[in-house]
C-alpha cells in the first residue's frame, strides 16, 4: 500500500471504527479483536480484512440473513483500506472457510453476486468476484450443474480485464470506411456500446458532449470517442446516426464479431471502456464520474 498521510491514517481509523461498532450492534455477529500491538492503520486494516470471519458460525446454525448481509456490505466496505492482493486472497480464504457446507457457499456467494458483480450496486467490482468464482466452483459440494452460470460469468469475468488490451473488432463508420479497434489513432479512447433505442444512452451522449474537459482533450488531439453499436440492423443504424455528435468515430460492429464470439460481456448500455493510446483497458463497464477524474488528471 502506497504511504498514508496523516489525515487518510485518522480516516482509515474512524471507519474502522465505525465498521466495528456497527458490527457489535448486529445480531450474533463478531468482529476479531485486534491486538494493541497492531499500531498503524494499515496493519489493522489488513489484520481485520484477514481475519473478519474468524468468528462466524460457518456450518453451524446459521445467522439471521439481514445480520451477515450488513457483515458482508461491512467486509466488502474494508476493501478500499488494503492492497488489491489482499482483499483477493480474503476472499478466497472467506469461500474456503465456507466450503463445507453447502448452504453457507450458496450463502456467501449470492451476497457476493448481489455487491461485487451486480451492475447497479455501488460496490461493484468484477475483478473482486473472480476468487469467488473460482472457490465456488472449485467446491467439492456444489452440483455440476449449479456450477455451469458462474462457470459462464468467470469465462467473461476474465476476458478484457484493467491493463490488458481490449478485444479487437472490425468497426464500420459513417463514410463506409472499414477499419480495426486496435488501427484507431494511438489517443486515448472513449468506448461506448450503445443501442439506438437506449434512453441511457442517449443521456449518456448529451453529457459526454457537453462536458468541458473531454471537449478540451478532443480539441487537444488526445482523446477520441468511439460509439459502436453492435446489432445487426443497419438500417436503423443509419437512421440514428445523426444523434451522434460530429467529431465522434460512429460505427457498427460489420462482422458482428462482439455478438457472435462474446468478444465483450455486454450486460446493459451503455456499457463503457476508457482505453489508453495502445488500447489497454484503464476502465471496464465505468461511468462518466470515474473518466472525468480520469481526464481531470491526464496531462
Amino acid at each position: 500500500m502506497p504511504k498514508q498521510t496523516l489525515s487518510q491514517m485518522k480516516y482509515i481509523l474512524i471507519c474502522l471504527g465505525l465498521i466495528m461498532t456497527i458490527s457489535s450492534y448486529s445480531q450474533s455477529f463478531c468482529l476479531p479483536e485486534i491486538s494493541t500491538c497492531i499500531i498503524t492503520p494499515e496493519d489493522r486494516a489488513s489484520f481485520l480484512v484477514s481475519h473478519y470471519w474468524d468468528l462466524y458460525p460457518f456450518n453451524a446454525e446459521p445467522l439471521p440473513e439481514d445480520t451477515t448481509e450488513q457483515a458482508m456490505v461491512n467486509y466488502i466496505d474494508l476493501f478500499r483500506f488494503v492492497s488489491k492482493e489482499e482483499a483477493m486472497q480474503s476472499l478466497k480464504s472467506t469461500m474456503n472457510k465456507a466450503a463445507n457446507s453447502e448452504k453457507d457457499v450458496f450463502t456467501f456467494y449470492n451476497l457476493f453476486e448481489k455487491y461485487l458483480y451486480d451492475f447497479d450496486s455501488p460496490m461493484k467490482n468484477e475483478e473482486m468476484f473472480i476468487p469467488v468464482l473460482e472457490a465456488f466452483i472449485d467446491s467439492k459440494i456444489i452440483s455440476e450443474d449449479d456450477k455451469i452460470r458462474p462457470a459462464y460469468l468467470l469465462e467473461m469475468a476474465k476476458k478484457n480485464r484493467i491493463g490488458t488490451i481490449a478485444a479487437n473488432f472490425g468497426i464500420c463508420m459513417n463514410n463506409d470506411e472499414k477499419s480495426m479497434l486496435h488501427n484507431l489513432p494511438d489517443k486515448i479512447t472513449i468506448m461506448y456500446f450503445y443501442d439506438p433505442g437506449c434512453d441511457e444512452c442517449s443521456l449518456f451522449t448529451e453529457k459526454l458532449r457537453n462536458n468541458t474537459t473531454i471537449s478540451r482533450l478532443q480539441k487537444e488531439n488526445k482523446l477520441q470517442i468511439l460509439a459502436v453499436y453492435t446489432g445487426n440492423d443497419k438500417s436503423l443504424w443509419n437512421e440514428y446516426k445523426m444523434n451522434i455528435p460530429e467529431g465522434w468515430i460512429n460505427c457498427y460492429d460489420y462482422n458482428m464479431d462482439i455478438e457472435n464470439n462474446a468478444l465483450y460481456d455486454i450486460k446493459v448500455f451503455p456499457t463503457i471502456y476508457l482505453l489508453d493510446k495502445d488500447k489497454s483497458i484503464i476502465q471496464k463497464e465505468t461511468d462518466l464520474n470515474s473518466i472525468i477524474k480520469f481526464c481531470l488528471n491526464y496531462k
